[in-house]
């Protein structure tokens, strides 16, 4: 009774975080090909519908705080999980025929460090040719692992356990007692159980570099230091194009939160870097990326068509996102059920982002922090569930968006009573 007693308050928190874990860790599959991309929904919307319920005073952050015990335990954590990745990678070496997107990343490295123009076709092996879509951070944080010969999957895990400490600073440092020490072994745990039980990830992708980046926009991006969160924000929109639609939003968010003055900051900042970016890479060949995107059809095109197990495309019946509804039951032939998907992804994403710029202007103030960090975890789910190839790797990044969001959570919780009272009454 006591240990009920005990646990009483922590259930919604631990019960949804474990369902987040075994959804990732089960590919997703625990509903069925059908019911899976609904379920999935059903979960975002349950967690984010318990955390709107919480009182506005567990988004309160205040000064990051050096915290050794912290420290060390994000260090035991991250050294067991390279173990993992560095055997996973021994094993594994590349292979064209498997995966590709580590050697098309080392096209783009090699390609900077020689001085040639890096956007532009790529070829990988004897007969794979491509757009050069990747955008900047996509592969430029890989520079330094080609210099020194590091396996890019094993820096992308490097990357995004950094990222993973700087958010846990900046979530955790401030907590009384072990409670920073017991929610990063929490933490390190679930990163250990993913890289068993889902090592493709880490076998194939370099997505971690991606979840690193949604980490540090979680605990910048709407936050008072104007630099930081440029740097999120850059991070973010010059790695995934997927963030675009929010944007909007975000920036509502930040202009009742912090005024005219930081909002310019922060968003010019960010257009320029944008541009910057522009000038350096695309000037050449403007439409370089617009290509890429419609590459994308034609690679769906084959995936749906060839990638297929009992006649069916591979990819779509491991219970993640609506596009086996589309491809069983949509009309015309498979080049015009994906155009049709297409059609509603962007609909659905672009008039989400609306609404929820929209509905910036109304939230309180007092909830705006936690209005913008939630909508951008729905925006996500709505566009994750509509991707024509939803690969599982893609998930990850709104796993982690919200794996932070149940952190912040609980620590709203224990810090409720140490909040100054001023922070309370904004």
């Amino acid at each position: 009774m006591y240990l009920l007693r005990l646990l009483k308050p922590w259930w919604p928190p631990l019960l949804l975080g474990s369902l987040l874990v075994a959804y990732m860790a089960n590919n997703m599959t625990w509903f069925g090909p059908y019911g899976g991309p609904i379920g999935y929904l059903l979960l975002i919307a349950g967690l984010l519908a318990w955390l709107w319920r919480q009182p506005t005073s567990i988004f309160y952050l205040g000064r990051t705080q050096p915290n050794p015990q912290l420290l060390g335990t994000w260090l035991a954590g991250a050294a067991l999980g390279m173990l993992l990745v560095v055997g996973l990678v021994a094993a594994n070496p590349l292979d064209v025929a498997k995966g590709d997107i580590v050697l098309v990343v080392q096209v783009y490295v090699q390609r900077l460090l020689a001085g040639d123009v890096v956007y532009q076709m790529v070829t990988v092996g004897p007969n794979n040719v491509y757009e050069a879509g990747y955008l900047l951070f996509h592969w430029l944080p890989f520079v330094p692992a080609e210099l020194l010969g590091i396996d890019y999957r094993i820096a992308a895990f490097c990357y995004f356990q950094l990222a993973l400490l700087v958010a846990g600073f900046r979530l955790l440092g401030g907590l009384p007692g072990r409670w920073p020490l017991v929610l990063m072994v929490a933490t390190q745990v679930v990163v250990l159980l993913l890289i068993r039980l889902n090592p493709n990830v880490h076998i194939y992708t370099i997505e971690p570099l991606i979840y690193g980046y949604y980490l540090l926009l979680l605990v910048w991006g709407l936050g008072s230091n104007r630099w930081l969160a440029v740097l999120a924000f850059l991070l973010c929109l010059l790695s995934r194009y997927s963030l675009v639609f929010w944007v909007p939003a975000a920036l509502v968010v930040v202009l009742r939160l912090h005024g005219w003055r930081h909002t310019l900051w922060v968003f010019g900042l960010t257009l320029v870097g944008l541009a910057v970016f522009f000038l350096l890479f695309l000037v050449h060949d403007p439409l370089v990326v617009l290509r890429s995107l419609q590459s994308y059809t034609t690679a769906t095109v084959n995936e749906w068509t060839y990638n297929t197990s009992g006649g069916r495309p591979v990819h779509l019946y491991f219970g993640r996102g609506l596009a086996l509804y589309f491809y069983e039951w949509g009309n015309g032939s498979i080049l015009a059920r994906i155009q049709s998907l297409q059609t509603v992804h962007l609909l659905v994403t672009a008039t989400s982002g609306l609404l929820l710029a929209l509905g910036a202007f109304f939230v309180p103030r007092n909830k705006l922090y936690g209005y913008g960090l939630l909508g951008l975890a729905v925006y996500h789910a709505l566009f994750l569930s509509f991707l024509q190839l939803p690969y599982s790797y893609l998930f990850g990044t709104n796993f982690w968006w919200c794996w932070g969001l149940l952190l912040w959570a609980v620590r709203g919780k224990l810090t409720t009573g140490m909040m100054p009272v001023q922070a309370r009454l904004r």
